[in-house]
């Protein structure tokens, strides 16, 4: 476990969101903190969309889905200073991605309606899909109660820890 942690710790980013988990740990020496760069995610998001425009078309109809998805978006300064929201959902089960949007910002149901849209467009079929789990953000509430009103929604236990987390940090 102790080697996980370890990995977590210079892996995963910013350590302040890996120490609200383990709020007796001592914060790593700023040399030793690894730190995830907007451009790197630019870079990401850009090289899987080449490759999927490349792709075969429709190469996501027939996946099966187990209709429990997960869902969130990660602000991220991309390029020229512009600060945008990359929205993302996948299966909950087998992990699959479905294509990631990126917005001005995650309040607006608009922007959750252009994630479902997109994920339909991949293949995702609506009537098998029971259940999402997300941070709350009103955005993709009004989403769902106006394109997916039978899908349930639960609020994620790991968004509802940070937040307690700052509280018991004293912040």
């Amino acid at each position: 476990m102790r080697r996980v942690a370890e990995w977590l710790r210079s892996e995963m980013g910013r350590q302040e969101r890996w120490l609200i988990w383990r709020p007796l740990d001592e914060e790593p020496p700023e040399d030793r903190r690894a730190h995830l760069g907007a451009s790197s995610v630019h870079r990401w998001m850009d090289k899987s969309g080449r490759r999927a425009q490349e792709s075969v078309a429709g190469q996501l109809e027939g996946v099966p889905t187990s209709g429990q998805m997960g869902t969130d978006g990660l602000w991220a300064r991309l390029r020229r200073g512009v600060k945008g929201v990359v929205l993302i959902l996948v299966d909950s089960e087998s992990g699959l991605l479905y294509p990631p949007v990126v917005v001005a910002g995650e309040e607006k149901e608009e922007s959750w309606k252009g994630l479902c849209e997109g994920a339909r467009e991949a293949g995702l079929d609506w009537d098998i899909l029971r259940g999402v789990t997300s941070d709350g953000v009103n955005g993709l509430v009004g989403c769902l109660i106006e394109m997916l009103a039978w899908v349930n929604h639960q609020r994620c236990v790991w968004h509802l820890w940070r937040n307690l987390g700052g509280k018991l940090h004293g912040g």
